[in-house]
């Protein structure tokens, strides 16, 4: 059988909560994100995103961003040079693109970008293109001050000699709050899909969206592999012998630029490989 499961409900969470219905309309989406925050904690998705895009570019600010990342990079940053041609280190082993940090920021200076928000979003991604952990870029308000989450944990495991994604742990598994309101946007119960095989990521191949996504958005590594691992969930070992599970950032994503889309659409079969699901999850 072959379900199709929409959802409208996008959501962008604080750290201790994910999702939640659109407060009454207020005067302005900021408004609106304050009500949502002081009686919920939590706010939605599209609130927020216009919330985020109502500030314009203040060019005094730009100006005095770029001049001091200009020094600070020109004047102390051991790998300026070494980033402008990463992209040929090794033979090109480390999937980066060249990163020329001089002429980006003064390109940045003399750009007009129709929000704040993208110019630090820009100023984000270009740093994370270093696969630098010691050499991020952020602005709180605009990449930390929410959380985005995502009901399941990913891992990435081979079956008949091929690598597939699938639904791991719930993130929250003691939500029941969130989890409600998860399954009245996709009418199932998260915990119901865990073990589901992921065929399909927002219409990509789920390998290359977890690729992709690690490329583009985890930013703490040269090595490609290990940047791959940072988007699903891996388990360690801690010094008392215990295993420990860290969440990837397909799961739970901050200091990056708010999310394009309000969902993720998903298309999963069932364990048994006899049901077909394709949802959208805030």
């Amino acid at each position: 059988m072959k379900y199709l499961i929409a959802a409208s409900l996008a959501l962008l969470a604080t750290t201790n909560a994910v999702d939640a219905a659109p407060a009454a309309a207020a005067s302005d989406p900021c408004t609106n994100v304050a009500t949502q925050l002081k009686n919920e904690k939590l706010a939605d998705y599209v609130n927020v995103q216009k919330c985020l895009d109502s500030f314009p570019l203040d060019k005094k600010v730009r100006d005095a961003t770029v001049d001091t990342l200009y020094k600070a990079t020109d004047g102390q940053y051991a790998f300026t040079d070494m980033a402008s041609i990463q992209s040929r280190i090794d033979g090109g082993q480390w999937d980066l693109k060249d990163v020329d940090l001089r002429a980006s920021l003064k390109s940045m200076g003399k750009k007009s970008y129709k929000t704040d928000r993208a110019f630090h979003d820009e100023l984000n991604a270009m740093y994370r293109a270093l696969g630098d952990a010691h050499t991020m870029y952020t602005n709180f308000c605009y990449h930390r001050a929410f959380n985005f989450r995502h009901p399941w944990l990913y891992r990435v495991v081979v079956k008949d000699g091929k690598q597939i994604v699938q639904l791991a742990d719930l993130l929250a598994p003691n939500d029941a709050v969130w989890a409600a309101k998860i399954q009245a946007a996709i009418k199932v119960h998260p915990k119901d899909l865990v073990g589901y095989t992921v065929t399909s990521i927002d219409g990509q191949e789920p390998v290359a969206w977890v690729k992709r996504e690690g490329d583009l958005f985890a930013g703490l590594a040269k090595d490609s592999q290990t940047r791959f691992n940072q988007v699903t969930s891996r388990q360690g070992v801690a010094i008392d012998g215990s295993i420990t599970t860290a969440v990837g950032i397909a799961t739970s994503r901050t200091r990056v630029a708010i999310p394009t889309e309000s969902t993720r659409r998903l298309t999963l079969l069932s364990p048994d490989g006899k049901k077909t699901l394709r949802i959208a999850v805030p």
